[in-house]
């Protein structure tokens, strides 16, 4: 029997041609089950509160807030730009129905925070309005 040592070659950069191929579909394929919000910078409440906690470890509060109706459901979506926090200040931020964050910011009021961003969203399907707000000392 004559083998071709060419062809053992080509066979063996086609194998990992292959191989390399797959691990970049499982690799991509991982990358796509992440939400389209967040991949816009959009954040779910569980998502921006770990983000808020994570920029808060590193000096930062939030400077503004937007926010939205997620498409997949009647989720409140956020995004924040950010600034320095100054020395021993204290920060809130509520996202939800108009009536909620209004709640909420009695209490921000009662312990001495004032409000220095807020907007409102309606969504256009449904006409439901979301409101976002930032409070600091």
């Amino acid at each position: 029997m004559n083998q071709n040592p060419e062809g053992n070659r080509r066979s063996a950069a086609g194998s990992a041609l292959a191989i390399g191929l797959l691990i970049l579909s499982i690799f991509l394929a991982g990358c796509t089950t992440a939400s389209t919000s967040e991949k816009a910078g959009w954040l779910t409440e569980h998502s921006a509160s770990s983000v808020t906690k994570a920029m808060e470890k590193k000096g930062l509060m939030p400077a503004t807030i937007d926010c939205r109706y997620s498409r997949n459901g009647p989720v409140n979506l956020s995004k924040f730009t950010w600034k320095r926090a100054a020395a021993n200040s204290i920060w809130r931020w509520y996202v939800g129905p108009p009536d909620y964050v209004a709640s909420n910011e009695v209490g921000a009021r009662a312990i001495g925070l004032r409000r220095v961003f807020s907007k409102k969203a309606r969504d256009r399907a449904t006409g439901q309005t979301v409101q976002c707000s930032i409070w600091t000392n």
